[in-house]
Parts: structure tokens; C-alpha cells; sequence
């Protein structure tokens, strides 16, 4: 709502009636009153001789004034637009509304006589938005006045407002009167437009009249009082009076624009950068005042660090490094980027150390699992390969089982079983040798043993594999070349031997199904 209503005032273009009469002087004051008693459908307001006599004092002041009665909302806009034309050309300006005064939480509304019923979506479209017209105003900082006349008929109000001006933000450098027409006029005529009277002079507290915003023991709303020759330097000390009584960062910034080579230049500056360090020193104080002592700073530093903010170093001095991750930090924690450490701040910078070290804890906590969970897969895996190598138990399965699984339970055992095994084919082949001698070198001629030896040992391939498996198992074949010699006869019997099959030398087929052919 508050865009339209600031629009209407900076851009509507409306024709102003014949009752809006403005008189056209050569002087540096500017005043805008707008009374609106008759109302189309809302009680009536008194207060019309007031505002003639306000007028006519303003003009006999050398204001020049743009006056308009009985507006609609349309109208009193259109008249505020031309009142924020001419203000450039104004040292001192004067705003005085008069009729129903509506206020909403921010905001307050002077109605047009066309308002109808008001409430807070509508305020805009029904009335003027005095927050608006402080918007003007405090461009003149010290010497621009806002005066609200009160009134005791109330209009019917809607949702989200009420009567009067309400606790509307003042806008810094301006000043605002509130009170009865009669009190207003009072205070404008034998306070305000007579020289030399200091505006807290001239606004003494009385009945009917509120006073609030810029109120200065040393600036005067007419400046010298009468016969008293101005010199610029003396119009230059009363702005800067007001300056330094408003004592802000615009108002300083606005004297340095308007006197950039100005007397109190200098000092402005000065003041300008006191402003920007003021909040750096009072983070400061307030960071000593916390009486952290090294081990407290150590552990912000930690804290720091594990959340990522690098300090450089962990050692409980905060140097460089330290400010500088601080900053980060409050920057990425929406707080004032000083450097400097307050309570509220140390409460949620634990309160997040103690997040992240319950989240590294639930971290390490999943890994054990995870850890846990791959040992004892580990486990079943090395269990199953073990009974799997039992059942075959041969050098082959213990020795895969080895390479599997060298560091494992059961290697210990696995490799005495291919020990044992290796020493029992030992023992084979040599009673084989024996045997053989005994048999006085006899050969292995045994025509049904090489009839089956045929059927299953047809090629060379077979045979070629026989002798590998044969070889595996740690029964010596001779030359792996698919060729049945002597030595191979003799790893067949020795392997038939230690299986329990009857010893020929020959391949059949319980030889070649151990065989794992």
C-alpha cells in the first residue's frame, strides 16, 4: 500500500480547483495547508478561520503558500505534487493538514472529502499519506514543520485503523505539532514566524499541543530575529546547528551537499566517520566487556574452525585470522559483520558447535556400523569358503582359500592342510616307486585299464588336462605335454592311491570324476 500512496505523490498530474489558491513570491519559503471540512458523506469539520489565519500569517512571512480547501483525495495528491516541485527552491517549508486524520499501525492518512468508509487495504485510494509528506519534508532537515489538526467528530473507521495520527514514524529533521486549529494557529503566528525564537521557545508545552520530532534549543524556524542582518555565514551556523542537533548520517551527508566547501565542513566529515566507527568500537567494549579469558578464545577458535570458518591458528589470541573468520561467520548468520563477538552471538555459535558435534558424532557413529557390518560380511564370506574348501579338501581349494583369505582364521590352518596333503602325495609316490621296483619295473599293462583309459582319455586334450590336474593336486606328471609316459602312470596310481580307488595307472572314470575334470 505504502508504493501507491508514495506513486500518487511523486507522479500524479491533477488540475487544482479554483479553491486552491497559491501566491507566488520571491522568497525561499514554501508552506502547503489543506483543509478539508465539508465532508460529502463523513460528520463535518470546524476549523476554516483557522486556516485563513494561518495562511495569511504565512504569507505575511514571506511564505509563499499553496492553500487548498474541501479536496477529494485526488485533488489534495495532485496539490502535494506540486508543493514537492517547488520544494527545491525552499530553505523553510511548512505542511498544515486539517480535517479527519485516520491512522493505521505505520502509516497516517489525511481523507479526502470524497473518503467513503476507510480501512487498511484503502487508506491509500481515500487519503493522503502524511508518512509521504514527512518523505518531503525531511529533505529540509531542521526547518521543516508538519502540523496536524486534531478534531472531535470521529469518521466511521474499518479494519486495521483508527482516529488521529497514532504512533506514525517521525522522519528524522522533521518536526511535528499536533493539537486543536485554534492551538495550531495560536503557536504559528506568536511562536513559530517570529524571529530569533528557538523552536523549543517557540513549541513550549501547553495544553492541546503535541509536539515530537526535531525539537533544537539553538535553531530557529525564521533564523535572525527582526532588523538583524543575515550574513551566509550565520544561515550556514543555523543549518549546521541543525545538523548536529539531528546528529545522523544523512544529516551530516546532507550538510556536506549543500556546503561542500562549507565552514563546519571539516567537522562534518569528522562527525561522518565517529558515525561509521561508532559501531565498531562499541562491539569492541562490548566484546571486552564478555572478559573472555585465552581458554574461552581457544575454544571460540575451535568452534570456528570446525564450523569452516578458518582463524589460523587455534591458540587463543584473536589476531587477524580470527576477525576475519568472525566476520564470515556473522555474515553468514545475518548479525552486524564487526568482528568483535557479542553475548547472543557466543550463545548461537555453541549452540551450533554442539550441532555439529552431535551430527560428527551420528557420522562416526554410522561408520562403526557401516564397519561393523563389513567385518561381519567378511566373516560369513570367510566362513563359507572355508567349509568350501574343507569339502574339497585338496591343495587346490586350500590354496585358493589362502589367497583368499591369507590373514584370515582359518589360515593357519588351511596352509598345514596343504602341508599335510603335499607330504601324503610324497609318501604316495614313493610307496608307488617302491611297489614299483618291488613289481621289478613292471609297466602297467593291463589291456582292460587301458580300454577304459580309451573311452576317457581319447585326446590329447583330455589327457592335457588330466596332467594339470594332476599337477594341482601335487602329483608330479611329468612334462605337462598331453603325452602318457611312465612318470605319468605313476602320478595316476599315486593319486588313485590317495583317494582309495584301485591303483592301475589307468584313467576310468572315478579318477577322472575326482579329478574335477
Amino acid at each position: 500500500m505504502k508504493q501507491i500512496l508514495y506513486a500518487a505523490v511523486a507522479a500524479l498530474s491533477l488540475v487544482v480547483a479554483p479553491v486552491v489558491q497559491a501566491q507566488e513570491r520571491d522568497g525561499e519559503n514554501l508552506a502547503l495547508i489543506i483543509g478539508n471540512f465539508d465532508y460529502e458523506v463523513m460528520e463535518d469539520v470546524s476549523g476554516t478561520q483557522e486556516a485563513d489565519r494561518i495562511g495569511g500569517a504565512l504569507r505575511n512571512a514571506g511564505f509563499q503558500v499553496i492553500r487548498g480547501l474541501d479536496l477529494t483525495n485526488d485533488r489534495q495528491v495532485g496539490m502535494a505534487r506540486i508543493f514537492a516541485e517547488r520544494l527545491r527552491d525552499a530553505d523553510r517549508v511548512m505542511v498544515v493538514v486539517m480535517g479527519h486524520v485516520v491512522s493505521s499501525d505505520d502509516d497516517s492518512f489525511l481523507l479526502g472529502v470524497d473518503a467513503r468508509e476507510t480501512d487498511v487495504l484503502n487508506a491509500g485510494l481515500n487519503g493522503l499519506s502524511l508518512t509521504a509528506v514527512q518523505s518531503l519534508l525531511e529533505q529540509r532537515p531542521g526547518t521543516a514543520i508538519l502540523m496536524v489538526a486534531g478534531n472531535r467528530t470521529k469518521p466511521d473507521l474499518g479494519r486495521g485503523m483508527r482516529d488521529g495520527f497514532g504512533a506514525t514514524p517521525i522522519k528524522q529533521g522533521v518536526t511535528v505539532v499536533r493539537g486543536r486549529a485554534d492551538a495550531l494557529s495560536k503557536v504559528v503566528i506568536d511562536g513559530l514566524l517570529e524571529p530569533g525564537n528557538s523552536l523549543r521557545q517557540a513549541l513550549p508545552s501547553r495544553s492541546g499541543l503535541n509536539v515530537s520530532g526535531f525539537v533544537s534549543d539553538r535553531v530557529s524556524f525564521m533564523g535572525a530575529g527582526k532588523g538583524d542582518e543575515v550574513s551566509p555565514e550565520l544561515g550556514q551556523l543555523a543549518y549546521w546547528n541543525a545538523t548536529r542537533d539531528i546528529g545522523t548520517k544523512e544529516a551530516y551527508e546532507a550538510y556536506l551537499r549543500r556546503f561542500p566547501q562549507g565552514i563546519f565542513a571539516q567537522e562534518a566529515q569528522s562527525s561522518l566517520e565517529e558515525l561509521r566507527l561508532a559501531p565498531l568500537r562499541a562491539a569492541q567494549a562490548a566484546e571486552v566487556d564478555l572478559g573472555m579469558d585465552r581458554p574461552t578464545r581457544r575454544a571460540v577458535q575451535a568452534a570456528l574452525t570446525q564450523l569452516g570458518y578458518n582463524t589460523r591458528g587455534v591458540d587463543g589470541i584473536f589476531g587477524n585470522g580470527s576477525r576475519a573468520a568472525i566476520k564470515a561467520w556473522q555474515e553468514a548468520n545475518n548479525f552486524d559483520q564487526t568482528g568483535y563477538l557479542t553475548r547472543p552471538q557466543l550463545v548461537v555459535l555453541q549452540r551450533q558447535k554442539q550441532e555439529a558435534d552431535a551430527a560428527a558424532e551420528r557420522e562416526a557413529e554410522a561408520a562403526r556400523e557401516a564397519e561393523e557390518r563389513r567385518a561381519e560380511e567378511a566373516r560369513q564370506n570367510e566362513q563359507k569358503a572355508w567349509e568350501r574348501a574343507r569339502e574339497l579338501d585338496n591343495l587346490r581349494g586350500y590354496r585358493q582359500f589362502v589367497r583368499d583369505f591369507p590373514d584370515g582364521r582359518y589360515a593357519g590352518e588351511a596352509r598345514r592342510r596343504i602341508t599335510a596333503i603335499r607330504q601324503a602325495n610324497q609318501q604316495n609316490e614313493q610307496s608307488q616307486q617302491e611297489q614299483e621296483q618291488e613289481n621289478e619295473g613292471s609297466s602297467f599293462d593291463n589291456s582292460a585299464a587301458a580300454a577304459q583309459e580309451r573311452i576317457f582319455a581319447p585326446n590329447r586334450v583330455i589327457r592335457l588336462a588330466i596332467e594339470r590336474q594332476l599337477a594341482r593336486n601335487g602329483f608330479n606328471p611329468g612334462a605337462v605335454d598331453g603325452e602318457i609316459t611312465q612318470r605319468t602312470r605313476r602320478a595316476i596310481a599315486a593319486f588313485q592311491n590317495s583317494r582309495g580307488l584301485p591303483v592301475t595307472g589307468y584313467v576310468d572314470a572315478a579318477t577322472v570324476s575326482l579329478l574335477a575334470l
